[in-house]
């Protein structure tokens, strides 16, 4: 397995698990998202604002591809968009690539994003309510990407390194 690929909606732990994983395997971790404000020298947010989401969807599909085929075995998390564009999902079934779903219920999901919603601009002023619909719909919208992953992680109240040694278990 050249490639470990992490996908799944945003506050679903794909980049604490993915380190966690990294540990476990002594294997490099990288989170798309951080490269892609690496390469560009700013903020997705800013990025998107400044440039547009398809300017920004352009650099992280580029950045995927060239992290997927490049020779360095790594575990890559995704952002949580980035299955549903420029048919990334696709890229999830390719040989030597084990690519892993993590599926957080919508409760638990509204739950972390609320605790961490000074960081989710998209959220960030929604009530309880609100913030359910809103991830349920988004998240109806992305699970048919998000299934391209050749295995789903049914996530509950484990924390995050017996999701990464679940994982850890199936690679091995």
């Amino acid at each position: 397995m050249k490639k470990i690929v992490i996908v799944g909606y945003m506050a679903s732990g794909k980049s604490i698990i993915g380190e966690r994983l990294s540990n476990l395997l002594n294997v490099r971790y990288v989170d798309l998202d951080v490269e892609i404000e690496k390469c560009t020298k700013c903020t997705i947010q800013t990025l998107i604002e400044t440039k547009g989401e398809l300017y920004f969807r352009k650099i992280e599909n580029d950045l995927f591809k060239t992290f997927l085929f490049s020779d360095e075995k790594i575990i890559l998390s995704l952002g949580g968009g980035t299955p549903c564009y420029y048919n990334n999902h696709l890229l999830l079934q390719h040989e030597g690539i084990a690519s892993f779903f993590l599926d957080v219920p919508i409760p638990k999901l509204v739950e972390r994003i609320q605790n961490d919603s000074n960081q989710r601009p998209l959220v960030k002023d929604k009530n309880t309510q609100l913030l359910t619909e809103f991830v349920g719909k988004h998240l109806f919208e992305r699970r048919f990407y998000y299934s391209f992953a050749k295995n789903q992680i049914k996530i509950n109240n484990e924390n995050p390194q017996q999701i990464a040694e679940r994982i850890y278990n199936l690679l091995t």
